[in-house]
Parts: C-alpha cells; sequence; structure tokens
C-alpha cells in the first residue's frame, strides 16, 4: 500500500483525536502555502527540468513551517 492510499475506517471520528500544536507558539490554526520544488531532467517522467508545487501548512499566529515538513527538508 502506498503512502497515499489509505483511509481511516468507516466510524472514526478524527475530531475527538488532540490537535498538533505549533512547537514555536502553541497556536493550533494553519493555513495552506505552496513551495516550489526543482525537479531535475534526469528524474523528471518528461525528461525536461520541471517544477512541481508542493502544499505545506503554516502556522496562523506566527508563521512557523508545521514540524513535518521541516523534518522532510532538512
Amino acid at each position: 500500500m502506498s503512502t497515499t492510499d489509505w483511509r481511516l475506517p468507516r466510524n472514526y471520528d478524527i475530531t475527538k483525536e488532540p490537535d498538533i500544536a505549533c512547537n514555536a507558539c502553541g497556536a493550533t490554526t494553519y493555513e495552506t502555502v505552496v513551495t516550489l520544488k526543482k525537479i531535475p531532467a534526469r528524474v523528471s517522467p518528461t525528461g525536461q527540468d520541471a517544477v512541481v508545487p508542493m502544499p505545506v501548512f503554516k502556522c496562523c499566529s506566527c508563521g512557523e513551517l508545521s514540524n513535518d515538513y521541516m523534518k522532510n527538508n532538512s
């Protein structure tokens, strides 16, 4: 199973799970912003350089990017 091919159980109530707090300020609301990734021609399916948008989450209170994004890009 790929990481994008999953589903929650039918009667699962995700609203009862804890919110993820921002490590910088503790707020729990985020907005989606986009970062751009340059894909080199050698790995691009078209054989040409490509620019791919990648959504990330930014804290609405302080602007800090989500730790999940930072872990994957450090």
